[in-house]
């Protein structure tokens, strides 16, 4: 075989073992059942879970970020936002699945003091 169809017998399996791995992604996520893989692919499959719910939490916790700031934006004339903010909650971000998140969020002084004067209100 030469080395220009060795070559392209390589990218046709790189690129078929990618789409596989991609059409795992969507499987995992919409919580469906995988076929049966070697120890190679079951580790793939486990380090893709957790991947997931790595990245899941991370952008969880920052719309929990950007909540706490609204809030406390709508609310800084109208009455009290906390400024500290921990909870523990459980999340299933991808299909039977549970996992602990632990949400924490502290509004800056800096954050405070701007919209205390846009809204002409104290800040504590």
């Amino acid at each position: 075989m030469s080395g220009r169809l060795h070559d392209e017998g390589y990218v046709a399996g790189a690129s078929a073992a990618i789409m596989k791995t991609v059409t795992e992604i969507e499987a995992i996520i919409k919580g469906k059942t995988l076929s049966p893989a070697g120890p190679k692919r079951r580790k793939l499959r486990s380090e893709l879970r957790s991947v997931i719910v790595r990245a899941s939490k991370r952008w969880y916790k920052r719309g929990f970020k950007r909540g706490h700031m609204e809030s406390f934006r709508s609310y800084k004339q109208t009455g009290r936002v906390p400024i500290k903010l921990l909870i523990s909650v459980n999340r299933e971000f991808i299909p039977d699945a549970s996992t602990s998140v632990v949400i924490k969020s502290s509004l800056s002084k800096a954050f405070r003091t701007k919209v205390s004067r846009l809204t002409g209100a104290r800040t504590r």
